[in-house]
């Protein structure tokens, strides 16, 4: 796989090894935004182009490496509603 994914993308430069490394391991830790972030700050693409690159490396990803990807642990959220006086 070569380091900027399959996805024909307009980036001003590709990601190095050890970019791409981060890259990925933002990706299986569950950080989309986190990757998209550092993908933007590298390559000075676009939102589109790098969200484009994410999502193409994340599905070539699922499907080499399944187990390595680390499901977040989503909290409870519950609203409280306010005490009736």
């Amino acid at each position: 796989m070569s380091l900027t994914g399959t996805a024909n993308m307009e980036m001003t430069r590709e990601l190095t090894e050890k970019e791409y490394e981060k890259v990925t391991e933002a990706i299986f830790n569950g950080d989309r935004i986190e990757a998209t972030t550092i993908c933007i700050s590298l390559t000075n693409c676009g939102l589109t182009e790098a969200q484009d690159f994410i999502r193409t490396v994340t599905a070539e990803l699922q499907k080499s490496h399944p187990t390595k990807f680390v499901r977040k642990k989503q909290g409870k959220r519950h609203w409280l509603r306010p005490s009736s006086p």
